[in-house]
């Protein structure tokens, strides 16, 4: 008996010290929590939540509450025990629209908003947490043990423990790894943001969500998976990574009806899309950076308002068969380390105009570009190979671009004849090969480094770009893209880096003036002159990574 009173007089202490550092006690053992706003929010009594070890891990699997219109601060100790888990808890509940997490949340387990009309899922944390964050990332943290019923909970003493002012943010917890398949399915949730590392998005996630607005990836934060039909036949408008994804699965996207952008920017990236990842879906801009890795087969096939793709990879990549087949997109921009436009990739885009393809590309294959008739400027390098159907059943306009392309192979799909620049045209195409002792060997191929650049300095109204030298290149090509103060999004993403000065292999640094009230991004390439033919041919390397300088 005194071993338990013992007990009891440990929890009652740690509890009163928790209760009176984060605010005022309420007559159900609430605490308040201190909010930037005038909103008054407190814990919600922890009697009304049940907690139970699932595979290790302390998990609420039910709340009894019913709370009209009211936030719900889901307690961060259940039985004194630290709560990492939270699963099909607010599953079906219909009289809440917020729910606060404590940032111990690890996992948000299956169906746990799943039919809810919860609108925003945020979080708090406190000292104690943080503190117990650090021990499981820094894996120190230590479950405690349950034996006879009975919870070995280490006793605080007065003084010895400080607990910090709360805090509320609008993301989800800084701890999360994991949302379970059908996490948020048919709920009313309306945007979510991560700012954590974590490891998965199950199956189903946020399908079926009306109210889906906006998903945000925060700078700094990582998601291993999002998994297949992770937001299918959502009303999901935006995406915006900041952070890294690293694998969007099969038919994650598709059917979104009202989303319009799939943002990677500078400080983001993503690997790999998933086959279907986007099939029939609204989308209207897609701008992908960082290590792309694979765009699967069928990825943007039959997206109806599509218009502007940018590929813009720092490694080599894939586009799967069929990739943008039946979209309606207007202007593709693909960066080095592409070397095939697979089969079907664009066939049947009827509005496409413009197709910047890289230096990198050596092959186009059948029906590639079939059936597309409006395409009115391509770049087809010299040494690029073109199946025979790759340009099958195009329009007069876009057989004017290919032969503004100036590609062999291209010229001969179309039935022209290959004129050289010395002699007039004979009357067939033939393969010459010259005699034996005056045969010309292939050149080797010649390559030259990405460039990086390692500052942007403003003063005075100017900008000093300094990057690093590049083995071997003859020269350096700097770019520029300026927005004006008050542009739009939607208006800034279209304007494109435009070539500002060559600069010679002896200087690695360039100033120059900005204008006034605007963003100016500078990128640099490195290019190699060469003879090819005995004509001089100018090879680049990779763009530099992009900086930015306002003035």
């Amino acid at each position: 008996m005194k071993q338990m009173n013992k007990i009891l007089g440990a929890l009652t202490l740690s509890a009163a010290l928790v209760l009176s550092s984060l605010g005022v006690t309420s007559a159900d053992n609430a605490v308040t929590l201190a909010a930037e706003t005038n909103e008054t929010l407190e814990i919600t009594d922890e009697s009304l939540f049940h907690a139970e070890y699932v595979n290790g891990i302390y998990t609420i699997t039910s709340f009894d509450g019913l709370y009209n219109d009211s936030s719900i601060v889901v307690p961060y100790k259940i039985n004194g025990q630290l709560v990492r888990g939270i699963d099909a808890a607010f599953s079906e509940k219909t009289n809440c629209l917020t729910v606060y997490l404590p940032d111990s949340i690890e996992i948000i387990g299956s169906k746990t908003f799943a039919a809810s009309t919860v609108e925003y899922v945020k979080s708090y944390t406190n000292q104690e947490i943080q503190t117990t964050i650090d021990q499981i990332i820094a894996g120190t943290y230590e479950t405690p043990s349950v034996e006879s019923g009975i919870i070995d909970t280490p006793s605080i003493e007065s003084g010895t423990t400080e607990f910090g002012a709360s805090t509320l943010s609008d993301s989800l917890p800084t701890s999360l790894k994991v949302i379970g398949d059908n996490a948020f399915i048919d709920s009313k949730i309306k945007s979510i943001t991560i700012v954590s590392n974590m490891e998965t998005i199950g199956k189903y996630a946020f399908a079926n969500t009306p109210n889906f607005l906006d998903f945000t990836l925060a700078t700094g934060a990582s998601i291993k998976n999002i998994d297949d039909y992770a937001f299918s036949c959502s009303q999901l408008h935006t995406i915006t990574i900041n952070g890294r994804v690293e694998r969007l699965g099969d038919y994650a996207i598709e059917k979104t009806a009202n989303i319009t952008d799939f943002i990677v920017n500078d400080s983001g990236s993503i690997g790999t899309l998933g086959d279907y990842a986007f099939y029939n879906s609204g989308i209207h801009n897609i701008v992908l950076k960082g290590s792309v890795t694979s765009v699967g087969s069928y990825a943007f096939a039959n997206c109806g308002n599509i218009l502007q793709v940018e590929i813009s990879s720092d490694t080599d990549y894939t586009l799967g068969e069929y990739a943008f087949n039946c979209a309606q997109i207007h202007n593709v921009y693909l960066s080095e380390g592409l070397t095939t436009i697979e089969k079907g990739t664009f066939e049947k885009c009827g509005n496409l105009e413009k197709v910047q393809l890289p230096q990198s590309l050596t092959h186009i294959s059948d029906d590639a570009f079939k059936n597309v008739p409006n395409l009115k400027e391509i770049n087809i390098n010299p040494n690029v190979t073109i199946d025979s159907t790759a340009f099958e059943g195009v329009g007069d306009s876009t057989k004017k671009a290919l032969a503004a392309s100036g590609n062999t192979n291209a010229l001969v799909l179309l039935g022209m004849s290959v004129v050289p620049t010395s002699t007039p045209a004979p009357s067939t195409v033939i393969s010459v090969i010259a005699p034996t002792s005056t045969q010309v060997t292939s050149p080797a191929k010649v390559t030259v480094g990405k460039t990086k650049l390692t500052s942007v300095k403003k003063k005075k109204g100017k900008a000093t770009l300094t990057w690093k030298k590049v083995k071997g290149a003859s020269g350096y090509t700097v770019y520029k893209k300026v927005v004006k103060k008050g542009t739009k999004a939607k208006k800034a993403k279209k304007i494109k880096f435009v070539k500002v000065k060559n600069i010679s292999a002896k200087k690695c640094k360039f100033t120059l003036k900005l204008k006034k009230k605007a963003t100016t991004s500078f990128y640099v390439k490195a290019f190699v002159k060469t003879k090819v033919n005995g004509k001089t041919k100018v090879i680049y390397g990779k763009a530099s990574n992009v900086r930015k300088v306002k003035a």
